[in-house]
């Protein structure tokens, strides 16, 4: 399992800041109303965020995500502005993502040599990222790799998708302190209608997956997850949880995850047991520090 992480330490910027910088540099209007949307209060400053942090806020929103005026400055929001905004932001994704892949044409790019041993004895990978890292550097055929929530250009399932994992309908009282009510609908309607805009739909994602892994082996079973690179957030978790109930991952899977910090090994270990049916033994649980 591949997440930002593993990217970061070939050297690339793929931080959520500098996919922020690279929108302040080319559309305007879409880095204010992104700024609004993605970067709030509940979570640290632009050079401290990280991925699971956008994808927080994206399934919680405040007030400063559902006013009209971070949009258009009008004081209405009709569902028609909430498009033009998602779909510029995935749009834009994927051109960032354009200029990321265009530093494997670069002759100083080379593998990060820590990889390597865990890159080779994997049969397959589920790649968190946007990016052909695996490809370009480590020479994994593209068959290998299923980049789950999408590549540059749709290449590998589709598309680059920005979100947060499912979620049904919030009461804008539990999300919103001051609702402020429209002509054409509620800040709750809006609220909602950017929820449903910005869903990663992973039981579609974990679908494609599934035939993905039944393509390797049709009576598969995962001995061993190996992990460079990933939070193991919310929707990370979601496809552990459907690969639990399928039984591709059980009790007798062995984990090897690559942590930068003791805290964080704490963390990932706390989600990955709370979306599992059981909790991982510990002689099954080992990690190894890449800081």
């Amino acid at each position: 399992m591949i997440g930002n992480g593993f990217d970061i330490g070939n050297n690339l910027k793929t931080k959520p800041n500098d996919f922020m910088q690279y929108v302040k540099e080319n559309d305007t209007n879409l880095y204010t109303s992104a700024n609004n949307v993605l970067y709030q209060s509940t979570i640290p400053q632009h050079d401290n965020a990280f991925w699971h942090n956008i994808e927080h806020n994206l399934e919680y929103p405040s007030i400063p995500a559902t006013d009209p005026n971070i949009y258009t400055g009008e004081t209405v929001l009709p569902p028609e502005y909430i498009d033009q905004f998602t779909g510029k932001l995935n749009s834009v994704l994927n051109d960032w993502i354009g200029t990321v892949e265009n530093n494997f044409d670069q002759p100083c790019m080379e593998k990060n040599e820590d990889y390597c041993q865990w890159i080779s004895e994997a049969d397959m990978f589920i790649n968190f990222n946007y990016t052909s890292t695996l490809e370009k550097l480590y020479n994994i055929q593209e068959s290998k790799d299923f980049h789950i929530h999408g590549s540059f250009n749709g290449s590998s399932n589709g598309f680059p998708q920005i979100g947060h994992k499912k979620v049904k309908a919030i009461p804008i009282n539990n999300m919103l302190s001051s609702p402020i009510v429209s002509p054409k609908g509620t800040n709750e309607d809006r609220t909602n209608y950017l929820l449903r805009k910005t869903e990663k739909h992973t039981r579609g994602n974990y679908t494609r997956l599934k035939d993905f892994l039944e393509n390797y082996n049709d009576s598969i079973f995962i001995t061993d997850i190996y992990s460079i690179g990933l939070s193991f957030s919310k929707v990370d978790c979601d496809y552990l949880r459907y690969m639990n109930c399928d039984n591709l991952i059980t009790e007798e899977t062995y984990w090897h995850i690559g942590v930068y910090t003791n805290t964080e090994t704490r963390a990932i270990k706390r989600n990955i047991n709370a979306a599992l049916k059981f909790e991982i033994d510990s002689n099954h649980f080992k990690t190894i520090d890449f800081s």
